[in-house]
Order: C-alpha cells, then structure tokens, then sequence
C-alpha cells in the first residue's frame, strides 16, 4: 500500500523489477498501480497465501523477464493485466490451485505475447483446472499453450530472430552431447545482452578447438565463438583455468608400442580437460593389461584411432570424452579384447570408416555404446569391415551403426553395404555424387582408370566429385 500511495498519481512509469512476495495477509490488489506500463526486468508474484484476487495493472504492456506467479495459494482471479496486450519475456506459472476461470481473463486468454522463449516456459496444470493458457507467438497467431517446458505450440523467435525458426544456440558441450546436462547449462544463459553463443541452423556444423578449459566454436555459418568451461579444472586445478601446459602440442599423435609407452603417454597429459591430438595408436604388444581412464581429456582425433595387434589387453574402459575420429575407427588383431566401454557415452562420428577384424575375444556387442547406435559414419568410408568379431562367445555378429541422417542401421560385412547413409564426395546425405578420375571420364575400363582411382583412393585431391544422375 505505501509503495501504491508514493506512486499512484503518476499517469505512466517503468521500473526495473516488481515484486510482491513472501506474506500472508489476506487482501486483494485492485487499481494500486494504474501507472505501471513497462517492466524492464522480471515481474513476481510469489508466496502469497492470503492474496484472493487481483484486478490491476491494465495499463500494463511490457515484461521484459519472467512473469513469475507462484504459490499464490488463495488467489482466484487475475483482471486486469492483459487488457492492453503485454509482452512477456518468459513464463513461469506454477502452484497456483485455487485460480479458476482462466478463460475469461485477458491476461491468460490471448492477451499475453511472448516472442522468444525465455529461460522459463513453465505453465502448471494445476491452474485452471488443467486448462491451457492461450498464448500469442510472435506471428501474431494465438495458440494453446501448456507444458513444463517450451514445446513450440506457438510461434517463437529462434536466436537468428526469425519467427518460428529452426536456428538454436550450441556449445562445445552441446556438440559433444546434445542432450546432456552440459549443453543445457552451457547455453542458459544464451540470449542476454553479456553472453556471447553460436546460433546455428540445422544445416549449419560447428568444429571444436583449443585445448584445456577455453574452446572455440568455428561453424560453417561463419560464427566464431570462444568458450570458457566453467566446470572444468585446468592442468594446474584451477576451476577455468588457462593453464595447459599438461596438455599435447597441436598436430601431436599418440603412438605406443608398449604398456610402458601407455602409461607414460597417460601420465603425460592425465590431468589435461580436454585436448585434440592427430592419431592414437596403440599397437604390437602382448602385455596382459587393461585400459581403464587412462585418456579421459581426449575430445577429438583427425586422423585415425588404432588399437592393433594386441594379444594380452582384455579390456576397454575409456575415451568417454571423444566425440570424433577424422580417419579409420581400427581395431585389428585384439586376441584377448573382450569389451570396449566408456567410448560411446558420448556420439562419435568417424569420417573415414571402420575397419574391426579378428577380434575373437568381443563378447556381447550389443552392451557396448560404440557398437550400439552411438558411432556415427558421416563421410563416404574408404574402409567399412565387420569381420571375424566375437568368436564362438556371440552377441557381436552385427553392430548398430548411425549415418548422416541420424537413423541407426545394423552392419556386418567385408565393404560397406549401404545399411546406413551417408555423405557422398559432395557432402550431401543419402547423395548419388561419385568419386572418379579424369582418366576413367575418357575410358572408364583402361589401365589408367584403374591406377588413376588407386591414387583417388589414397589422395581425395587427385579425385573429380560428380553425380552421375546430373545432366
């Protein structure tokens, strides 16, 4: 009442914040506030359990936050706002019980604008009796809205401001995993005047670089975006530090002959977050021994990811960070190898194929990520071989493999079979493009086709990309 009494001769005003919270007297809120048009931050009705009704605030037109009604235990009509159509930042309605007849108040029956989804859509179907609010998007349509989180059952802004677009923010956690708590939290604060995101479409692709805590985001829509991780501890154990001096040099691969050469590449970069290395190799030892956490920084791999003649590793449990292998997928010779976990918690796409041979001692396939759904094949492979895997223990007969698209296909074969797709030589999902050779455009059944396609095989630059569907 005394902030109504300072203020209620004043014909318009804005404010930063209003917030009427935590009591419990019992009273109603009728024409104290005629004034108030704008409200540049949040406006808050929060723990009142003896506000009964509400008719106030039609002059009304602009939230700029959330608009917060919560535990508004007796409350049980809301006039007034909404008579001159206010636009919202975001919603946050929940706990509400005794307010019915949402139908016929303006505020929640079409008069209500929300352009772009805020931090908080939250609308409690506890209110109402479970009714939808009807909500007005930024295409001016009003549409039915209720959910615990924005659904897009009304046209919103996306962060390229296009109504009703696809574009979304991304982070290095999101390219990671999508669907983590990471991405989530990394991108929360997307939006605000102080945080800088990458904004992509769903064509768009993003590469990840940097090594340690700080990462940069380049997509192909031109975006370049630094990165601080915040929960991330630097090679010294400061929480987003820039210290890598734990961390590999660009270009550096990993190749190991011994267990000895394991544990020392490990120990060398162990305490690194995150790092991208050229190739990992580990190859041409029969030492009984288990790799087990020994890797967890390592995010992305150009080139290839070998783990070859290995008569005594009997198993995997590791790499739970990698998201990438620009080259081969190989595991070749392991006799004893009888799992691999950890890889897989996470996507990996691999660029150039998978080439898995003679690997007695797999057992159970099906129960390891990397073989279930979570590698992606992108790129036309040069390799794809599924062979000799499993022995007489079964379960790996077959694994699941994801293409371009998204959709996860079972495989198993010497050459790829085509039961997932992928990108042709001109990067287009599911395309018909070809590799081929000038030589083999003039003849296509010389010797020099043939040596002229050796050479593709081995340099994509010595290759002509064209679609033989094309006129």
């Amino acid at each position: 009442l005394a902030k109504s009494a300072e203020h209620i001769a004043c014909p318009g005003y804005t404010i930063e914040n209003f917030q009427i919270i935590n009591h419990d007297t019992a009273y109603e809120i009728v024409d104290l506030f005629p004034g108030l048009e704008r409200v540049e931050g949040k406006f808050q009705l929060t723990n009142l359990g003896g506000v009964t009704a509400i008719d106030d605030f039609k002059n009304l037109t602009h939230i700029g936050g959330t608009f917060e009604m919560v535990h508004a235990d007796a409350l049980t009509s809301f006039q007034g706002m909404g008579e001159k159509n206010v636009s919202v930042g975001g919603l946050y309605v929940v706990s509400n019980d005794v307010l019915t007849g949402c139908e016929s108040m303006p505020l929640f029956n079409c008069g209500m604008t929300i352009t772009k989804a805020g931090d908080d859509m939250n609308w409690s179907t506890s209110a109402c009796g479970g009714t939808p609010l009807q909500v007005t998007g930024c295409d001016g349509v009003c549409r039915e809205y209720m959910s615990w989180d924005f659904d897009g059952s009304f046209a919103v802004e996306d962060c390229a401001g296009t109504c009703g677009g696809t574009a979304s923010y991304t982070s290095p956690e999101c390219e990671l995993d999508p669907e983590s708590f990471e991405c989530e939290d990394s991108i929360y604060d997307c939006g605000d005047e102080y945080t800088e995101c990458a904004c992509v479409s769903d064509t768009d692709s993003c590469v990840t670089s940097g090594q340690g805590c700080h990462k940069t985001l380049s997509c192909t829509n031109g975006q370049v975006v630094d990165y601080e991780i915040w929960d991330c501890q630097d090679c010294s154990g400061t929480w987003s530090g820039d210290d890598t001096s734990c961390c590999p040099s660009p270009g550096e691969s990993f190749v190991m002959f011994s267990q000895a050469d394991v544990l020392a590449k490990s120990a060398e970069h162990i305490a690194c977050p995150g790092y991208t290395i050229e190739n990992f190799q580990i190859i041409n030892h029969d030492t009984a021994y288990e790799i087990v956490d020994l890797f967890p920084g390592l995010e992305r791999i150009e080139g290839n990811f070998q783990l070859t003649n290995l008569g005594g590793v009997t198993a995997v449990d590791d790499f739970r960070k990698l998201n990438y292998v620009g080259g081969v997928f190989e595991v070749v010779n392991t006799e004893s190898l009888v799992s691999i976990q950890g890889m897989g918690e996470v996507p990996v796409t691999v660029g150039e194929g998978l080439y898995v041979v003679n690997n007695d001692a797999l057992s159970a396939c099906y129960t390891m990520d990397i073989f279930s759904c979570q590698m992606r094949i992108k790129a036309s492979p040069t390799q794809m071989s599924w062979v000799a895997n499993g022995g007489t223990s079964g379960g790996c007969d077959y694994i699941d493999i994801s293409g371009c698209d998204g959709y996860c296909g079972a495989f198993n074969g010497l050459g790829y079979d085509g039961s997932f797709t992928v990108e042709d030589c001109a990067g287009t999902c599911g395309g018909s493009a070809e590799q081929t050779t000038q030589e083999c455009l003039d003849d296509s059944t010389s010797d020099a086709c043939e040596w002229s396609m050796d050479a593709c095989n081995f340099d994509p630059e010595a290759c002509i990309c064209i679609d033989p569907s094309a006129p």
